[in-house]
């Protein structure tokens, strides 16, 4: 059984945190940065998830690029 919306929202605002975390949702009990060393660490985690993505990115480009040029070698030699 789901509690109602006015209660949970109640919940939240007594102890100061999100409704999401109340409902097991996520593990962090705030939406927001509270502080700035909090926000410098969420977009320090960003940073480096940006840079992870975009090397897997080169990655899949380069392994597309190789396959495509035997691909067309092989259509070629047909």
């Amino acid at each position: 059984r789901m509690p109602d919306l006015r209660i949970l929202a109640s919940l939240a605002d007594f102890f100061n945190v999100s409704t999401d975390y109340l409902l097991g949702r996520t593990t962090l009990p705030h939406c927001y940065p509270r502080n700035k060393k909090e926000l410098e660490n969420i977009l320090n985690g960003s940073e480096a998830i940006f840079k992870v993505a975009e090397s897997q990115l080169d990655n899949e480009a380069l392994y597309e690029e190789a396959f495509s040029e035997t691909d067309e070698d092989e259509a070629k030699d047909n």
